[in-house]
């Protein structure tokens, strides 16, 4: 298993469903990590950073890492790259076809609502409340099979 720092550091500023997602996603695999949001990584930082530093969990700078199907990643979509199958073993590349991808079209004003719940965030809820939506809404969208689960 990958190991994280205790401290991760993404952009300060509003967020978006993708930093959203990368911080429910980190706090579920690690849930004693903390989160700071800067404007600029300072240079002596060592730890785990997203969205912000063109680092490996950013996409921000030229070049940024592209799926096989043309679909660019977000920030979510390259730490769930490196993490994911630790949730959902051989699953993971499925998750990210049919869950993750079509995140871009969610308005950030639903996530800005979302973060209102800030208390919740704080005390773990608000991962939950998101993985169970997750769970709810991948099964609304595939179909079960499990002879297409094996392939």
């Amino acid at each position: 298993m990958t190991t994280v720092p205790k401290i991760a550091l993404t952009h300060a500023g509003k967020f978006h469903a993708d930093d959203v997602f990368s911080a429910a996603l980190l706090r579920l695999i690690y849930p004693d990590i903390q989160f700071q949001r800067v404007f600029s990584v300072p240079e002596d930082f060592d730890g785990l950073v997203f969205d912000i530093g063109w680092g490996k969990f950013d996409h921000h700078q030229s070049g940024a890492p592209v799926r096989e199907n043309g679909v660019p990643y977000a920030a979510f979509g390259l730490l769930w790259k490196e993490y994911g199958s630790q949730l959902v073993g051989e699953e993971a590349q499925r998750f990210d076809e049919h869950f993750i991808q079509p995140l871009r079209t969610i308005p950030d004003a639903v996530i800005r609502s979302l973060l209102q719940l800030q208390p919740l965030i704080h005390a773990g809820i608000l991962t939950k409340i998101l993985m169970i939506i997750s769970r709810r809404l991948w099964m609304l969208r595939l179909p079960f099979s499990p002879a297409k689960l094996r392939k």
